[in-house]
């Protein structure tokens, strides 16, 4: 409750004004991501070695919950499939619009 009454630094507004000036000269989500890469490289790379990682992290536990949905739960694959397609899509659009809304109105408002 507290942080999202403070102000935003003056960093985070001018990388803001930055991103949004850059955008309108720039444009597409393609020029947004190379921009990205172009002004922080070292992060991103650790980033991407991050989220390399965590993939190996969770897999097993993905493949433990199919398993445990065949075995214990007696859904065929059809269904697994329906049923991991379906979280996986609706995960991409939530995240995807809590990233616009955080992107718009600023990170401490969520």
């Amino acid at each position: 409750f507290m942080f999202r009454r403070l102000p935003e630094s003056r960093r985070f507004v001018q990388a803001h004004q930055d991103l949004r000036q850059a955008e309108e000269s720039e444009g597409g989500a393609v020029c947004r991501a190379l921009s990205v890469f172009r002004h922080y490289p070292q992060r991103m790379v650790a980033a991407s070695a991050i989220s390399f990682l965590t993939g190996f992290a969770f897999a097993p536990g993905d493949l433990l919950k199919i398993k445990y949905m065949q075995e214990e739960k007696q859904l065929d694959p059809g269904t697994i499939a329906i049923l991991v397609l379906v979280s996986g899509a609706a995960a991409f659009l939530a995240f995807s619009l809590a990233g616009r809304l955080s992107d718009r109105y600023g990170r401490k408002r969520f």
